[in-house]
């Protein structure tokens, strides 16, 4: 298969179902899968930042936790997918932006919601929900320098949340941790919204 049909199926699969990368059994296509997914991940970052940005709110995105903390002393950790405030405002939300499709059956239901929820999806290996759970501690680590960074004050105060392209399950039920309250994109802006008039 050429590597246009590749890219043009792999973006059906995952736009319709979006077969899981544990699928694929050979080291090469898992490899493949995870660069594309990465990319079109990097652009729905982008929409998410720049719809905010359109509500008034500032947004940065796929952005280096060393960068945004000012420092080098950074764990693998990943980037933020989303970086939002509002100038003058009191919070700084970390988010993780997911553009997943919706779940279908029971068997999609289950690996959601085991994806994000706290800990190892398998030994060794974490969930996405816990990744974006130790970006949140390692900034809360630096806030001083991470609030000077967007010009926010001393005393604000930093909050994690994961944003979905469409409607998951995790979204109705009681959030697992803390910094894991699910929202769509224009939901996430209504909390911002009440977040800072409180």
């Amino acid at each position: 298969m050429s590597t246009v049909a590749l890219h043009l199926s792999s973006n059906v699969w995952r736009r319709r179902g979006r077969l899981s990368q544990d699928y694929w059994s050979s080291a090469e296509m898992r490899s493949w899968v995870g660069r594309d997914g990465h990319k079109l991940g990097d652009a729905f970052n982008i929409e998410v930042a720049d719809d905010l940005e359109q509500r008034g709110i500032k947004a940065r995105a796929n952005i280096r936790p060393g960068a945004l903390a000012k420092t080098k002393n950074v764990p693998s950790l990943g980037d933020i997918d989303v970086v939002v405030w509002r100038p003058g405002g009191k919070t700084l939300w970390l988010v993780e932006a997911k553009d997943l499709s919706l779940s279908r059956t029971v068997a999609e239901v289950a690996d959601r919601i085991r994806d994000f929820s706290p800990g190892e999806r398998a030994p060794g290996k974490m969930t996405k929900l816990q990744r974006h759970l130790n970006r949140v501690a390692f900034m809360r680590q630096h806030t001083g320098a991470t609030f000077a960074n967007v010009g926010l004050p001393d005393h604000a105060h930093m909050r994690g949340a994961v944003v979905f392209s469409a409607p998951q399950p995790m979204m109705f039920a009681p959030p697992s941790a803390s910094d894991s309250h699910c929202y769509l994109v224009g939901t996430l802006a209504v909390a911002i919204d009440q977040d800072d008039d409180d």
